[in-house]
């Protein structure tokens, strides 16, 4: 998931693996989701939350809220839009994350056809 951080200049984060700075726009791509769940569960400070969902994380295509994201790794452990994708589809699941297996089937169905290479663009017709 992507997640950005309120920091601002020179300051650097870093959690794990995961560094935020300067050069990043103090934005990373996290891929674990207990480190996406943690830094999102941290109480907010002064000024609000300090770690967010970026408003270009990949999942949002999905039209999913920032509350159904957030519900997807912390409850889910799903941090990527690949992890999504190969979720494998049980009443469990659905009910863990809080929808129906239809409609978690078909959100399955719409991380895959995300991540679906494009097609070809059709080849130009010779000139005459």
């Amino acid at each position: 998931m992507r997640i950005h951080t309120k920091t601002y200049g020179h300051v650097i984060r870093t959690v794990g693996k995961y560094q935020w700075d300067k050069a990043n726009g103090h934005t990373v791509d996290v891929d674990d989701p207990q480190v996406v769940a943690d830094l999102l569960s941290q109480p907010a400070g002064e000024f609000g939350k300090e770690f967010t969902i970026a408003a270009d994380e990949p999942m949002r295509q999905l039209g999913l809220s920032t509350r159904q994201l957030e519900q997807l790794v912390v409850d889910g452990k799903i941090a990527t839009l690949s992890q999504l994708a190969e979720l494998k589809v049980t009443a469990a699941a659905a009910e863990t994350l809080g929808h129906s297996r239809d409609e978690l089937q078909a959100l399955v169905g719409r991380a895959k056809a995300a991540l679906a290479p494009a097609p070809d663009a059709a080849p130009e017709a010779p000139a005459a």
